[in-house]
């Protein structure tokens, strides 16, 4: 792990490529398969590349309506080395909801798993106001289970993510410190959400901040994730173990006794939950 007390990333694709030289071995356990950071780094250079293909650039919104995945991982770091910003949407959100990010974001691509956990994405789209998708032109869809992709409706072109890495590979980084690579909504305790723009270096030094004072330097950190990423916590401490280049268990959807077991079997040293998570 770098010194992170003076040697904060300035972007979250440097901070990535130094796990990446590392070299160790450390990355993301998902479903008994290791993808390492070095792999995560290569892989997310051809996804750039395939959404540069698409017309996907900088400052283009691209919503991220994904459960916890390395494809969510993938495409994240991919949208910043092109200079495209990630917009997190819940996958618990329902039409009202995601007309209101598609909408007022004005997001160019979508992407999501139209299968997952049963929930009818498909559907909550096709209630959406089509005026919400005025400049969506592109739908990204992920699976795991090889199930077939077919248009979306009020969507121009629909891909499938594996696609995207037929496009070669992008060795150029058009992120900076101060561009914005990631948007979150408030709570919306009052009204409507508000969306808070993070910026390059304040998602990359946070990263690292955490990284250094939760101890995450020691070569026996082993970090356990089941947070959702389309939130701060949970991106963050996912990030913060990329900081440190330590192993990352990752899970699509919490289960209290499997998360227990994978603690266990991958001899977990910390873990972000919430307190019904914990009590669970």
């Amino acid at each position: 792990m770098s010194d992170t007390s003076t040697n904060f990333p300035a972007t979250i694709t440097t901070m990535l490529a130094i796990a990446a030289s590392e070299n160790n071995g450390a990355g993301i356990i998902y479903e008994g398969r290791n993808l390492t950071y070095n792999s995560l780094d290569r892989e997310s250079r051809r996804v750039a590349a395939g959404l540069s293909a698409l017309g996907i650039g900088l400052g283009d919104r691209v919503a991220f309506w994904l459960p916890n995945t390395p494809a969510y991982l993938t495409l994240y770091f991919a949208c910043a080395r092109i200079g495209a910003i990630a917009v997190a949407i819940n996958t618990r959100y329902r039409a009202g909801e995601v007309e209101d990010v598609l909408g007022r974001t004005g997001a160019k691509a979508l992407i999501m798993w139209p299968g997952f956990r049963g929930i009818d994405f498909r559907g909550i789209l096709e209630e959406v106001d089509r005026a919400a998708l005025d400049r969506l032109d592109t739908a990204i869809l992920y699976s795991e289970d090889g199930a077939p992709s077919s248009a979306l409706p009020g969507v121009t072109r629909t891909v499938t993510y594996d696609s995207l890495f037929d496009s070669g590979i992008c060795d150029t980084d058009a992120s900076r410190p101060d561009l914005g690579c990631n948007t979150f909504t408030t709570s919306g305790t009052t009204k409507a959400p508000k969306f808070v723009l993070h910026a390059n270096s304040s998602m990359a030094v946070h990263a690292a901040e955490v990284a250094r004072d939760f101890g995450y330097g020691d070569p026996a950190t082993v970090v356990q994730q089941d947070m959702p990423l389309c939130g701060v916590f949970g991106i963050t401490g996912v990030l913060a173990a990329i900081a440190a280049a330590r192993p990352l268990v990752l899970t699509a959807a919490f289960d209290a006794d499997r998360t227990a077991a994978l603690m266990a079997e991958h001899k977990v040293t910390h873990f972000d939950g919430s307190d019904e998570m914990i009590d669970r």
